[in-house]
């Protein structure tokens, strides 16, 4: 049953009437809240400073802050990149970067493009918000856009079985569906954006409260093949990162690609992938961390 987790306002909502935070706080049963920050390179959000500061302050646990992405024809990505980091600041602890990609106009060239550079200021994943249909698609079904560590978040305003079913959904499903906008949301004057998550412990790396593991040294990385096993009967999803040799991305292993799973160890093999990334990050909520360590073998040639 899908159940109200999360909203994202922007000044519209304050407008409206002043925000009930302990009443939003507690109605956000996964303790995520979105505001709009910026859009294209010369807007920023009348309320974001009070709404980024109020989240924190009602200890919401993963705040994201967001840029509207406008067409290169109003401002280049770059310079909304600029703008955006520069009402932004530093991020602090519990915030994360969240692409609104929805505009007409739009490309994948431009939502990627804003990823990546914003993602080497940060040292962060984002979050990406976008429909199934913007850019013909494009956005959505993106496996470079996505690379296993941002966020997707989808805007499908329908049932759970029709947004199951729209290209490119179902799997994976997204870890974010924004299932409404109308939605009366406790502690919000008016209609608001109402958002459902699958898989919310992608926001942890996004928001600094995961860490990524450390890169090996040059000599030790390998090609052609990686195998990795666990000595545990399941494997937590999305905690070994491995990079891209052709593209650079550095992404999770997701659950298809363990070619054993279900077997007591399950083992993963990749071919033409350098192995630049490996290791464990912190299982999110988990601080006992009950899974044993995993044991990585590389077979291939030593750089």
């Amino acid at each position: 049953m899908v159940q109200f987790q999360g909203a994202d306002i922007s000044h519209y909502q304050n407008e409206k009437g002043p925000i009930d935070w302990p009443s939003l706080k507690m109605a956000s049963v996964g303790s995520w809240f979105a505001c709009k920050a910026t859009q294209r390179a010369n807007y920023k959000d009348p309320y974001f400073d009070y709404n980024r500061e109020s989240a924190h302050t009602i200890g919401f646990r993963y705040i994201m802050m967001y840029h509207w992405l406008s067409p290169v024809s109003q401002a280049r990505v770059v310079d909304q990149v600029g703008f955006y980091l520069s009402k932004v600041g530093k991020l602090q602890l519990n915030e994360g970067v969240m692409i609104d990609a929805e505009e007409g106009g739009i490309t994948l060239a431009d939502t990627l493009e804003f990823a990546d550079r914003v993602e080497q200021k940060t040292g962060r994943p984002c979050s990406i918000y976008t429909g199934a249909f913007v850019a013909g698609g494009s956005i959505w079904t993106s496996q470079t856009l996505f690379n296993g560590l941002r966020a997707r978040h989808l805007a499908a305003y329908t049932s759970e079985q029709k947004m199951k079913a729209l290209p490119g959904v179902d799997p994976p499903l997204p870890a974010a569906w924004q299932y409404s906008s109308n939605g009366p949301v406790p502690g919000i004057v008016g209609r608001c954006d109402m958002n459902f998550f699958y898989d919310i412990s992608m926001y942890d790396l996004i928001c600094g409260i995961g860490t990524l593991p450390k890169p090996l040294p040059e000599e030790e990385s390998m090609d052609l093949l990686v195998e990795a096993e666990s000595a545990w009967e399941s494997w937590p999803e999305g905690q070994l990162y491995i990079q891209d040799a052709g593209t650079g991305h550095v992404r999770a292993i997701t659950d298809w690609e363990w070619n054993a799973m279900g077997q007591k160890k399950p083992v993963a093999k990749w071919s033409n992938e350098q192995l630049s990334y490996c290791g464990l990050a912190p299982i999110p909520g988990n601080t006992d961390c009950k899974f044993a360590p995993l044991t990585v073998s590389l077979t291939g040639t030593a750089k």
